[in-house]
This record gives C-alpha cells, sequence and structure tokens, in this order.
C-alpha cells in the first residue's frame, strides 16, 4: 500500500501524544485538530458540481447512495466511521450512515472512541431511554473528558436513541494516557492496569514508517539526553497501540455481547489504510469482515478506505472559532463571544491570510505556524483579509492548553 498519507494519518499521531508534546497537544481531554498536507501522489478528486455534504462515494470515486451503502454494511461485522473531531458535518453524516443501516435492518451497535470504559454505564442508561441528551452530557463530563462540544456529537447520539441502538465505550481514560505518555506502563496503579487490553497489538510495518516519521518532526531541536529520547520513542509508540488495541478489544466484546455489528465512530487516523483500529480487530477477531469510511475534503485523493463520505474541511478550535477550507483559502466560519478570537477581534468571514510570517493557504499552515509560535515563545498574529482590506490580529501566546 506504500507510504500514501492522507491528512488525518497526522492528526490521529499528534492527538494521541498529549502529554509530552506540548507543542502539539491541546492537554488530557482534547485532541487537536491539526491537517496535514497529503503525501499521496495518487489522482486528485474533485467532488461534482453540485455535491452535497454527506454524499457518498465508493473508491472508484463513484456516487452510491446510503441504501447501497446500508446493504453494503449488513456484509460487514464492524463499520469504521472516520471523522474529524472538530467537524459537525462529519459527525451529521456519520448519524445518517447510522441511521441508513438501522433502517436496513442490520443496526448496528455504535462504540464511541470519546467515552471511557468506566463510563459506559451511563451510555448504558442513555440507551435505555432513562437519559436524555442534556443529562448524557453532565454526567459524561462531555467536555472536560473530550474537549470537543457534544453539541457536534449528538446527532449520533439522537441516531442511537432514535433506533434503540446499544452503545458501547471503547477508549481507556484520558488519565492513563497521560500517565503512561510521562512515565510509562509501571507507573499506574493496579486499578488502572486492570483497564489495559489484555494484549497490546503493535502497528503495521507501513504505519511503523510514519509513526517514525512524525515522532522525528515533533522531537527534532528538543534538548533531552539519550536515555529520555529513548524512553519518548517508546512510549509514542506505544500510547499509539494502547489506543487502539483497547478500542478494539472492547468493539469485539460488544459483537460478541449484542450478537450484531458494531459502528465504531473514530478519528479518521485511527481508522485510515486499516492501520490502527482494523488492524487490531484482525488481530483480536480472526476472519471478521470490516468495512472502512472516511470522511473526504473534495481535493485530497480517495485513498485508505472503502466508501467515503463528501464534507469540507473545517476545525473548531480551542480559541473559540471554527475555520473551513475552501479551495486555497481559510475562512472564519464562526467566533465564540468572549473567546480569545472574539477578543483579539476576528469576525465570521474573515480570511485568514497569513499566520506569523507563514502564508496560510490551509488549516496546516496554520497549524504549524502555531508550532513554531508556540517553540518560540511569541505571540501568534494572523493577517486577515477583510471588507477588501488587510488586518493583523494578535492571538497572543499559544501555550500547552490553548492550541490551534
Amino acid at each position: 500500500m506504500g507510504l500514501a498519507v492522507r491528512p488525518i494519518v497526522r492528526l490521529f499521531i499528534i492527538a494521541v501524544s498529549l502529554a509530552w508534546l506540548a507543542s502539539c497537544a491541546a492537554g488530557p481531554g482534547r485532541a487537536p485538530t491539526p491537517v496535514a498536507p497529503s503525501a499521496s501522489k495518487g489522482r486528485q478528486a474533485v467532488p461534482p458540481a453540485g455535491t452535497e455534504p454527506g454524499s457518498l462515494f465508493n473508491a472508484k470515486g463513484q456516487r452510491i447512495t446510503h441504501k447501497a451503502f446500508a446493504e453494503l454494511a449488513a456484509k460487514h461485522d464492524y463499520i469504521l466511521l472516520g471523522e474529524s473531531h472538530g467537524s459537525r458535518c462529519d459527525h451529521i453524516s456519520q448519524a445518517a450512515l447510522i441511521r441508513a443501516m438501522a433502517a436496513q435492518g442490520s443496526g448496528p451497535v455504535v462504540g464511541l472512541e470519546m467515552v471511557d470504559v468506566t463510563r459506559q454505564d451511563i451510555l448504558d442508561e442513555f440507551a435505555d431511554d432513562i437519559l436524555d441528551a442534556q443529562v448524557v452530557e453532565e454526567r459524561l463530563d462531555w467536555q472536560k473528558a473530550w474537549g470537543y462540544g457534544f453539541d457536534l456529537y449528538e446527532p449520533i447520539f439522537l441516531a442511537a436513541k432514535e433506533h434503540k441502538l446499544p452503545m458501547a465505550a471503547l477508549n481507556l481514560p484520558q488519565t492513563i494516557i497521560a500517565q503512561v505518555s510521562a512515565e510509562g506502563l509501571n507507573s499506574l496503579s493496579p486499578e488502572e492496569t486492570i483497564l489495559l487490553p489484555e494484549s497490546i497489538v503493535p502497528p503495521p510495518a507501513e504505519q511503523a514508517k510514519v509513526l517514525e516519521d512524525v515522532f522525528t518532526q515533533h522531537s527534532s531541536g528538543e534538548d533531552m539526553d539519550k536515555l529520555e529520547a529513548g524512553l519518548r520513542h517508546e512510549r509514542f509508540f506505544l500510547i499509539q497501540s494502547l489506543w487502539d488495541s483497547k478500542m478494539a478489544e472492547q468493539a469485539v466484546e460488544a459483537r460478541r455481547n449484542f450478537a450484531r455489528p458494531v459502528a465504531i465512530v473514530a478519528g479518521a487516523g485511527h481508522v485510515e489504510f486499516g492501520w490502527g483500529i482494523a488492524h487490531r480487530l484482525r488481530a483480536y477477531d480472526p476472519g471478521a469482515k470490516i468495512l472502512l469510511v472516511l470522511p473526504w475534503r473534495g481535493k485530497e485523493p480517495r485513498e485508505g478506505a472503502d466508501v467515503f463520505y463528501y464534507c469540507p474541511a473545517t476545525h473548531r478550535s480551542s480559541m473559540g472559532m471554527v475555520l473551513q477550507e475552501e479551495g486555497q483559502r481559510v475562512i472564519v466560519m464562526d467566533v465564540d463571544d468572549d473567546s480569545r478570537a472574539g477578543n483579539a477581534g476576528l469576525q465570521v468571514g474573515d480570511v485568514i491570510t497569513m499566520a506569523g510570517a507563514t502564508p496560510v493557504t490551509s488549516l496546516w499552515d496554520l497549524h504549524k505556524a502555531g508550532v513554531e509560535a508556540h517553540k518560540a515563545g511569541k505571540p501568534l498574529t494572523l493577517t486577515v483579509l477583510r471588507d477588501k482590506k488587510l488586518l493583523t490580529l494578535d492571538l497572543g501566546k499559544l501555550g500547552k492548553d490553548k492550541g490551534l
């Protein structure tokens, strides 16, 4: 399959290194959302004129209906629904796919990366109609535990409730991930150790090469001795394996408990090319049939999955703004009141042209500029085009919990 790397692969890799890659992580309970340029040399594809968000394509680029998707999904045991965490369109599209499967008669268990296994009882009460969406958000302490607004994910919860589908928590608590990242497996308490997967499946060779590249990029220039560098390297790879192994293990358990397929809602980096969760599913449940589904942003090649749903690239920033890529532009789509973005003067409709000294033509450009500003200990300034005028706005310094 080669080393073609679609944008969200690097998003996932960065997201799980939260305790010590401060320039790229947003801290425990938050997964950052930079997107990297595709390294693929495959044929570029563009959506046909009039393509609506949520439209489906197969790997050959042919449009398919939701009914056809549901018929295909019914032949599989695990349906991996990849996403970008900050994209509302992605979650609406995932909910539509879950509804299509349920309407076809193959209603799945809905497995969630976003919920750790210690909170399974809350999902059970929601599925049993004991809790409504507002209460489940509060009980899950969603914003603190995950970091992306519950409103983004509510369509998935409502689809599950509408069709009376069971839901499964898939992940380890973020505190365990952070602890392993900082001090290793041996630092966990007996109670924490019990939550680990019974076996930790390492990444496949192709993904390992990509992980190695990303580790090198994000640790270069740091002042550390050989022992510290070795420990960070070891834990970086361990975290990737822990995260995906646990989610796969829980999905297998859910399939056995409910005797129905499992739709796994997870970041696209856990899904594409079958490197992440699917690789572990094959180890835990040999012979299982796995369907890979990914978002497609309309400009990168369609690779790494069996089915794609179209959603433009968007990012909900922890600074209080929603950004969207349109062609070679990054546009501010929403700004929260009394947020860092709002207080800096950003407005809906602003086109970000520069971040510091970096020209901005993609969300990845913005992420790189943020990393550089953080490492230099300098404020990040944005140049925006508004009403045919260029304005410079100061977002301040980016701390560990204040990434883009």
